[in-house]
């Protein structure tokens, strides 16, 4: 599969197939963020959601490269990611700030920051 092919594909996807199925991506991006809210306890953008919905594409991706639907999927998340966050200016601020946040927690988690010792 070519990179035409790859962008048909997930364009007919998100533009018709999904589309069709399950609405635009703002409508089930705004559900994800709802539920994966309650679950992480702290709001969640639509934007967050395109991401980690292709950090899973990606996951699989690295067990089996040559899996096409994967690929076709993260392209799809891309598009569908880059109009949510466009599409609501006050959604960038808010994505970056909570990954900001995330990556900080994290890493206090399994002990490679804290406030005192910084990063590393």
């Amino acid at each position: 599969m070519n990179r035409r092919e790859c962008l048909d594909v997930a364009a007919s996807c998100v533009l018709s197939d999904r589309n069709n199925e399950y609405g635009g991506p703002e409508d089930s991006f705004m559900i994800i963020a709802d539920l994966w809210a309650v679950i992480l306890q702290r709001s969640v953008s639509m934007a967050e959601v395109a991401l980690c919905m292709d950090a899973v594409k990606t996951a699989r991706l690295i067990k089996n490269p040559s899996h096409v639907d994967s690929w076709v999927d993260k392209a799809g998340y891309a598009a569908c990611g880059a109009e949510v966050a466009t599409s609501n200016p006050t959604d960038k601020a808010t994505i970056f700030k909570a990954m900001a946040d995330g990556v900080t927690r994290n890493l206090r988690g399994v002990g490679i920051y804290t406030k005192e010792s910084g990063p590393g």
